[in-house]
C-alpha cells in the first residue's frame, strides 16, 4: 500500500502542475505543489523508511548471518547505498542528476536486491 501511495502522489503532481499552468499562474502552481508536499511529508518519509530500510536491514542481516549464500560485499546492493550514490551525483551536477536520489537510484537498489536473490538461488 505504501508503494501505491508514493507512486500515486508522484504521478499526480505533473498533472496538477500542467493543468494550473494552462492558466499561466506559476505562483499558484508552486503554492499548490508546496502545500501537497507539506501535507504528505511525514507519511511519505515513513513509508519510504518502511519500503527501503526494513527489507534492506533484513537482507544485510541474512547475508552476514549466512542465510543467503552470496559474497559479503553484496550487502552494498540495496536502495540505501544507491540513494547515497544518487545524492553524491546530484551534489556533483544538480542539473544532470536532479532526480537521481529520489526516483532512479532507489529503484536501482531494489533491482540490485533482486540480483542478490538470483545469485543466492543460482549459488
Amino acid at each position: 500500500m505504501g508503494g501505491f501511495f508514493i507512486h500515486t502522489f508522484l504521478s499526480v503532481q505533473p498533472i496538477i502542475y500542467k493543468r494550473i499552468m494552462k492558466t499561466n499562474q506559476f505562483e499558484l502552481a508552486d503554492d499548490v505543489l508546496e502545500g501537497l508536499y507539506a501535507a504528505i511529508k511525514i507519511p511519505f518519509f515513513l513509508l519510504y523508511l518502511i519500503l527501503a530500510f526494513v527489507p534492506t536491514t533484513c537482507m544485510i542481516i541474512a547475508i552476514f548471518n549466512g542465510f543467503l549464500d552470496v559474497p559479503k560485499w553484496m550487502v552494498l546492493m540495496n536502495p540505501i547505498v544507491t540513494t547515497i550514490i544518487g545524492w553524491i551525483l546530484r551534489a556533483v551536477n544538480k542539473d544532470v542528476f536532479y532526480d537521481m536520489p529520489a526516483i532512479i537510484m532507489s529503484n536501482v537498489g531494489v533491482v540490485l536486491m533482486c540480483v542478490v536473490s538470483v545469485v543466492n538461488i543460482l549459488g
